[in-house]
């Protein structure tokens, strides 16, 4: 650990101590608002991220290096949506190229992009350099004890207050989350809302062929109703609280080691750990999140005993029964694709491989092998989902990062997530050597979670989720920075040259810019959000056989819609439910306004829908007889 340089003013003290504070009420603040799922949460967590990083950056002259790292692989991943000649696009991006020219008719010398749906994808590059931005900002402050004992207490505290809350209001009912009062009830199916994002939905939705007229198109509702505490999602609890009870409980050894005996100590450590997955595992329902939180203890009486085992010459042996677990594991399987295993073991072991959170991540690999040099573009997966399976739901996330990141970004993806690996296994190793004393069993617990939570994101979404991905964010930071950084150009200096100025220049200018962007994809959002409940209320009234009843309605949203998409013109999923709406006003029963053509209106949105983005769902057809 390294103790930060005197500050050269109190200015920079005060900025950094405001970023430090900032950071660490984020973490034990967003997970109650709805996990920060909503848009207005979800921009207010962004705007905090965005500020702790502009103070971080002016508070005094930081490695340019580190202030390049966001900016440089948003710039990378910004090469999805960029147009291309169809003859390169065809090449690197065989189903992003097949979709354009199917969609759009488009000619053989027009130009398409990575991306099948651009506006979407530049809207997840603005979150990826926010997630990075900040975990480059707690790297860089977490080298100082004060500001990484602040952020480790925050980790500690939202750990307790996940716990507490979810004994006190649990699993929610009949879609009822938040303190027992936020329902996300659909109007049509009350597991079902179309009002929601797919970020406040368990993962997947319900796809309904909804005839308008002569017409028929696929409509999409979020499934809800399967949250915990004040999680959407239950199993995204369960990754929150491996994210975050390590951490705590590394503070409480520390803290007790020299005040109770070690029997004790243990027994808290024991009680706790089997109390937490139970918790996540039973509980909450979440058989990944509570095999996840096991791993975590694990990882945590492991690192924190090192010492112990090694001095009794036991380390070796655990490694050996470790590795010989491993490949009993490996043979199980081997044995069971030659058909050798006996017929009950072997139709257990295949109901597990057939798994639907399994099944999805599949279809992620599969995108990624027809597709794996560029992928198909960020936050792409649920539009092309649906050619993978003809089931009547459709799967909003892979249910695995990993999965989901090849898919969508190709070898791009790879070595980013590669490079990201690689760096934080050399750091580990060198702090499970180099560490000891109480430095150790402290910051054992930031390890200890962030392998929770990324043996978690195997099975689910957790970056996804802002509370979640910030959680991620703040222990790759943590992580990053337990052990001296060796290279002198990661490090702060104390003059500030052009090179550090304009480094810090560009992250600053960046960061403003993508809040103001993202600000008005909040915007579109609701918009989007609000006029999906107006269709939803059309098709909810015309089934009780009352149409009519929700025109006024449905035509004061679309009017706020159409006024608003100047305003984010790139947008094809407000175009297409533009175009929705207008086939539903077409088929009220009032006589339409003079001048007023819906059926017309409807064509000139879906068109401008699919030169957008060439594989939405939910495009109008002839309907069936």
């Amino acid at each position: 650990m390294e103790n930060s340089t005197k500050p050269e003013s109190m200015l920079a003290v005060a900025a950094e101590t405001a970023a430090v504070w900032l950071l660490a009420a984020a973490v034990v603040v967003a997970p109650l608002l709805l996990a920060c799922a909503p848009e207005w949460p979800r921009l207010g967590l962004e705007a905090v991220m965005a500020l702790a990083t502009i103070l971080w950056a002016v508070s005094r002259p930081r490695s340019p290096v580190l202030m390049a790292i966001p900016v440089v692989v948003a710039l990378l991943f910004c090469i999805q949506v960029v147009p291309l000649p169809d003859s390169i696009l065809f090449t690197i991006a065989p189903i992003s190229g097949g979709a354009w020219k199917a969609e759009t008719a488009m000619p053989a010398s027009a130009w398409g992009s990575i991306s099948i749906d651009p506006a979407a994808t530049l809207v997840a590059i603005r979150r990826l350099f926010l997630g990075l931005a900040t975990a480059v900002t707690v790297a860089s402050l977490g080298r100082s004890k004060t500001y990484r004992t602040v952020l480790i207490w925050s980790l500690a505290v939202t750990g307790l207050v996940l716990v507490v809350g979810g004994l006190v209001f649990g699993p929610a009912q009949d879609a009822k989350l938040l303190w027992g009062a936020v329902d996300l009830a659909g109007q049509v199916r009350k597991t079902y809302s179309a009002s929601i994002p797919p970020v406040m939905s368990a993962g997947f939705g319900l796809r309904e062929v909804v005839k308008v007229g002569e017409l028929q198109y696929v409509f999409i509702s979020s499934a809800s109703g399967n949250g915990f505490f004040t999680y959407p999602y239950c199993n995204l609890f369960a990754g929150a609280l491996a994210g975050t009870l390590p951490v705590g409980m590394a503070l409480w050894l520390s803290l007790s080691a020299s005040r109770l005996t070690v029997w004790l100590r243990w027994g808290v450590f024991g009680l706790a750990a089997v109390g937490s997955v139970w918790l996540a595992g039973i509980e909450a329902g979440s058989r990944g999140g509570g095999l996840a939180l096991a791993l975590a203890w694990v990882c945590l009486a492991a690192i924190v005993s090192r010492d112990y085992w090694k001095e009794r010459g036991l380390n070796v042996l655990i490694g050996r029964l470790v590795l010989a677990g491993l490949v009993l594991v490996g043979l199980a399987l081997l044995l069971l694709w030659a058909g050798v295993f006996p017929e009950p073991w072997r139709r257990k072991f295949i109901a597990v491989l057939q798994e639907g959170r399994l099944n999805a991540a599949i279809i992620g690999f599969r995108m990624f092998s027809a597709s794996p040099i560029m992928g198909t573009g960020f936050d792409t997966y649920q539009l092309l989902m649906p050619r993978y399976a003809t089931e009547r739901f459709i799967i909003f996330f892979a249910h695995n990062e990993y999965a989901q990141l090849l898919a969508e970004a190709g070898l791009l993806g790879m070595a980013f997530l590669g490079t990201t690996a690689v760096t934080l296994g050399r750091r580990f190793l060198r702090f499970w050597n180099d560490a000891r004393g109480m430095y150790r069993v402290t910051n054992a617990g930031p390890w200890a979670a962030f392998v929770g939570l990324a043996a978690h994101s195997a099975v689910d979404w957790n970056f996804h989720l802002p509370a979640n991905a910030l959680l991620g964010c703040v222990l790759v930071g943590l992580v990053a920075s337990s052990v001296p950084e060796p290279r002198a150009a990661w490090r702060d200096a104390e003059r500030w040259t052009a090179l550090r100025l304009v480094a810090a220049a560009l992250l600053v200018l960046t960061a403003i810019s993508v809040v103001g962007l993202l600000a008005r994809d909040a915007l579109t959002t609701q918009r989007h959000r609000e006029l999906l409940h107006a269709i939803e209320a059309d098709r909810a009234v015309t089934r009780i056989g009352k149409p009519g009843e929700a025109e006024q309605l449905l035509r004061q949203q679309l009017s706020k819609a159409c006024d608003f998409f100047p305003t984010d013109s790139a947008n094809g999923r407000l175009a297409l439910s533009i175009g929705q709406g207008f086939l539903h006003l077409a088929q009220q029963p009032v006589a339409p306004i003079r001048d007023e053509n819906p059926l017309a209106q409807a064509d000139s949105w879906l068109t401008r829908a699919r030169r957008l983005s060439p594989a939405l769902q939910g495009v109008p057809e002839p309907a069936l007889p």
